[in-house]
């Protein structure tokens, strides 16, 4: 999956962590070919459901990473579900690149 940096780094800048969130989900999603679930465990932490592999994250961190970073939020994710097994190629395309950067 290609992924435009500049496109996302906008959106990390602009869009609130609840809908940023959204975005992450979706692009893993794509890049995997697999769901990608977020669920609200509270009124600011998100579970984030994959495979067999779930990660939390609240909103506070959500906006400390993505102001570090725009893909840092995809990056803490994938860490998340490589400590439980997961297992891919960091350099499989553009997007994941764009993780590890």
């Amino acid at each position: 999956m290609n992924s435009t940096g500049y496109i996302r780094g906008y959106m990390s800048k602009n869009m609130s962590a609840e809908r940023f969130i959204q975005v992450v989900a979706e692009a893993l999603s794509k890049e995997f070919e697999e769901e990608v679930k977020v669920n609200t465990k509270l009124k600011d932490e998100y579970e984030i459901l994959f495979k067999d592999y779930k990660a939390s994250i609240n909103t506070e961190l959500i906006n400390e990473l993505k102001s570090k970073s725009p893909y840092a939020v995809d990056k803490f994710l994938l860490q998340e579900f490589k400590k439980q097994g997961f297992t891919f190629d960091e350099n499989r395309s553009q997007y994941i690149s764009y993780c590890w950067l």
